[in-house]
């Protein structure tokens, strides 16, 4: 218990007596009993920080952002045509049809360079199922829907200058595929796609005033699925040939 005397007499000094380590006024000449271990005023309380967990997407954005506000010197955007080789068709018969993806990348430097970027590729495999003899064998469309992620470093063959207006550039380096979201055109069969298909490519590209033209080829690194779904696991490698406009930013030498 902790109890408050004050002084009656207004031009003395209050004097308190405390039986506890705490005291607590509560009112000219009242004595109130008080918690044992009641404290006053009370503690602010500091808001706990929300965890943020980096994920690969957060990761190329913070980097374009960063390069957007640096030294990038020219934004490129691009639509075209993907395409998969599949390396093992096994038992399936697994091959590659067209797609297609589009996107951007930002290209940092000058007659050497670094280009992040992030594209949406659509990509389709076909797969049999049954022997190539039977009258019953059906043929399967499987549709990833995916984040291209390149990685890649390079060298513009001419000098990047204005009076050039002609450039052809060379390129190489990994490439991320981080699964979005599939479809499995058999009901029967229930799939778990790898979450990120990792890839190393090289790729090449011509430019004339603000429009290029790139191709490239990546080889898969990683198999498609996890699991034992299927007797073959492909690995699928994968290109592209896409065309788009160069956005040189104000101020960029």
């Amino acid at each position: 218990m902790t109890m408050r005397l004050l002084n009656t007499n207004p031009t003395a000094a209050p004097a308190a007596i405390a039986y506890t380590h705490h005291v607590r006024p509560t009112g000219w000449g009242l004595l109130l009993p008080l918690a044992p271990h009641s404290t006053w005023p009370a503690p602010a309380r500091t808001a706990r920080r929300p965890r943020i967990r980096p994920t690969p997407v957060a990761f190329v954005l913070v980097l374009l952002c960063s390069a957007l506000s640096g030294t990038a010197q020219t934004f490129h955007l691009s639509g075209g045509y993907s395409a998969s080789n599949v390396q093992d068709a096994g038992d399936e018969e697994w091959v590659g049809r067209g797609g297609y993806q589009f996107g951007a990348d930002v290209l940092i430097g000058r007659r050497a360079f670094f280009k992040p970027g992030l594209h949406f590729v659509v990509r389709n495999l076909y797969y049999t199922l049954g022997n190539t003899s039977d009258l019953t064998t059906q043929e399967y469309r499987y549709t990833s829907n995916m984040l291209s992620v390149p990685l890649l470093v390079g060298v513009n063959l001419l000098d990047p200058v204005e009076r050039n207006a002609f450039n052809a550039y060379l390129m190489g380096g990994p490439t991320a595929l981080i699964q979005l979201a599939t479809d499995m055109a058999n009901d029967q069969i229930s799939v778990t796609t790898r979450g990120t298909q990792w890839y190393v490519g090289t790729a090449g590209g011509l430019g004339y005033g603000p429009v290029f033209v790139e191709a490239g080829y990546h080889w898969a690194m990683s198999n498609v699925f996890k699991g034992e779904e299927f007797s073959t696991n492909p690995k699928v490698n994968y290109a592209y040939i896409i065309a788009g406009v160069r956005l040189r930013f104000a101020g960029s030498k």
